[in-house]
């Protein structure tokens, strides 16, 4: 039986997290080993293991896990931080150099979460940060 996650990213907007979108990943045991230490080939060391849901977590993240909780594990969340940095990973690890580009969660507001980062002035004020909670099933 296959392993497949469930990705929500959350934005913070005037101390307030709210839900930005649902991307969907291809699977990829490597990718959810370093996200969470779920599959995986035993290398990778996981950024996030089993931190469960935030206890903020917006209204529609959590309608989406309630719905089917009984078949999820492994719930967790990334910082903004840990989200530039698995996107560094993947960059090297999975991709050969090359950009999330259409891979999933690559985007937030048109560029990439470690663009945000390094370029906070050019987004609106009112974003203050941002995560990744996901959680698996299978």
């Amino acid at each position: 039986m296959g392993c497949d996650i469930h990705v929500h990213i959350e934005i913070k907007v005037g101390g307030q997290w709210h839900h930005y979108n649902q991307p969907y990943f291809n699977r990829n045991y490597n990718l959810f080993a370093k996200i969470a230490g779920v599959r995986g080939d035993g290398t990778e060391e996981a950024i996030a293991p089993d931190r469960g849901i935030p206890e903020d977590a917006t209204f529609t993240t959590l309608f989406e896990y309630e719905r089917r909780k009984d078949d999820y594990y492994s719930m967790t969340w990334l910082s903004l931080e840990e989200i530039a940095e698995l996107e560094e990973w993947y960059k090297i690890h999975v991709r050969g150099g090359i950009s999330f580009n259409h891979d999933g969660i690559n985007y937030l507001c048109g560029s990439s979460f470690s663009f945000f980062l390094k370029h906070r002035e050019e987004y609106p004020p009112e974003l203050e940060d941002a995560r990744m909670v996901c959680w698996f099933d299978g």
